[in-house]
């Protein structure tokens, strides 16, 4: 990743990284990508010529490319963007390969925003001709929804499909997305999904009662949840992470609850700590 990331949602991960808090070397763990057949690694310059070696693919370029060669600086810039989106949303891109093999890509799944359709990042997935047909495409779908649903507060899923491609229309029907639109595209119309799932986490009814009470007042104040997690920064804590610098500052603090302002890029500006929970409201800078 091209800058430290302070905050990463750590609910069922098993990549594990030791840091400094507070003069303190602790362990977290990355919240990973998982399914029954399949590995998943997160785009890096280490895998970047698997990826690019997949994009230009006939097959997969075929229509999640539109048919075009993409070279070397496409790949760094989809890096660039995949690091980016996991800062701001907590999803990016990721390589997948079979559990049981080799660690040679048969594809890849993730987020990507394309900046015709949208700011949102849409759910995309590509796999390489020889494992199409074996269910690999909803295997990896549906570990990104299972993602989204564990680590982030989205409310919604997007997605667009070249209407051709009616494998991939399939799949996400499936499970359970909805048509929403279509409009033109280089293979005739592009088909708009939405999953909308009322089973996405809530961070309100993780935290301490206590906490919950500010977080309420920073939503209402036009603040917003930038991502969360478990043990962190600590084994048993609980962490929700604001966009934005706190906007509903109380005069008196509730019982166990300590401000701190830490001004640290590396972590938060300022964050409430519930010391007998261990659970922490921190807010970014924007």
């Amino acid at each position: 990743m091209s800058e430290p990331i302070p905050f990463c949602p750590l609910l069922s991960s098993t990549s594990v990284f030791p840091c400094d808090f507070r003069g303190e070397t602790i362990s977290f763990t990355m919240a990973t990508l998982t399914s029954q057949r399949l590995t998943y690694e997160r785009l890096s310059a280490t895998n970047l010529a698997a990826f690019h070696a997949l994009a230009i693919d006939e097959h997969i370029r075929r229509y999640l490319l539109d048919g075009q060669i993409v070279d070397l600086a496409w790949c760094d810039e989809q890096l660039a963007a995949s690091d980016s989106l996991f800062a701001e949303r907590s999803v990016g891109i990721w390589l997948a390969s079979l559990a049981e093999a080799s660690k040679q890509p048969l594809g890849f799944c993730g987020f990507i925003r394309f900046p015709e359709t949208g700011p949102e990042p849409q759910l995309l997935y590509a796999l390489l001709p020889a494992f199409t047909g074996q269910g690999f495409a909803t295997e990896m779908a549906t570990a990104l929804v299972d993602y989204v649903r564990a680590h982030t507060t989205a409310r919604e899923i997007i997605s667009a499909v070249d209407e051709p491609n009616a494998a991939s229309c399939r799949v996400l029907e499936k499970l359970g997305f909805e048509r929403t639109h279509t409009s033109p595209g280089a293979f005739g119309n592009i088909v708009h999904y939405k999953l909308v799932s009322p089973t996405m986490n809530d961070p309100v009814d993780r935290l301490s009662s206590a906490l919950r009470t500010l977080l309420e007042a920073e939503l209402a104040a036009g603040n917003e949840v930038q991502d969360f997690g478990a043990d962190f920064p600590r084994p048993g804590s609980f962490l929700v992470r604001l966009r934005r610098k706190f906007r509903a500052i109380p005069a008196e603090m509730p019982d166990g609850v300590v401000y701190r302002e830490l001004n640290d890029v590396h972590w938060w500006q300022a964050e409430y700590e519930h010391t007998p929970s261990g659970h922490y409201l921190v807010c970014g800078f924007e």
